[in-house]
């Protein structure tokens, strides 16, 4: 059992230790992010940005990164194509957040404009009045 545990362990005593846990640790965050992103969108058909976007940037810079590292430390070309694969897959990520909150922010912005033309004119004037409220406050202040 210590000689087959030691066999996998070799790789904890290598240079690229620190590297591959890196790799594996952002894979893990990538997987839990994208399933908790495809998660928000199948069951609030894409309604809510869950996912934040500095996750996805990071993970994006980290693998890029890693990819840049990897493409001229290493002999083999398939780790970085891998790590390739979590790249293209944040910054898929990336934009769907990103396009979720252009979103959200089109349905907060219809819904402080109200839909009815009377109601339009109606808000138009009290906003009107308001602003004039604020500008005689101001100018009594300043005499």
């Amino acid at each position: 059992m210590q000689q087959l545990l030691g066999g996998y362990l070799w790789i904890l005593q290598s240079d690229d230790a620190l590297l591959l846990g890196l790799i594996i640790f952002s894979s893990g965050v990538g997987i839990g992010a994208a399933v908790i992103q495809i998660n928000s969108i199948v069951s609030r058909q894409a309604n809510d940005a869950v996912t934040s976007v500095i996750t996805w940037m990071l993970l994006l810079a980290f693998s890029l990164s890693a990819i840049y590292y990897l493409w001229h430390s290493s002999a083999n070309v398939i780790i970085p194509l891998l790590i390739g694969t979590l790249a293209l897959s944040s910054a898929a990520g990336l934009a769907v957040s990103l396009n979720a909150r252009k979103r959200l922010a089109e349905v907060a912005a219809a819904r402080r404009q109200p839909n009815d033309e009377t109601l339009l004119q109606d808000y138009q004037v009290l906003r009107t009045a308001s602003a004039l409220r604020k500008r005689l406050r101001l100018a009594r202040q300043q005499r």
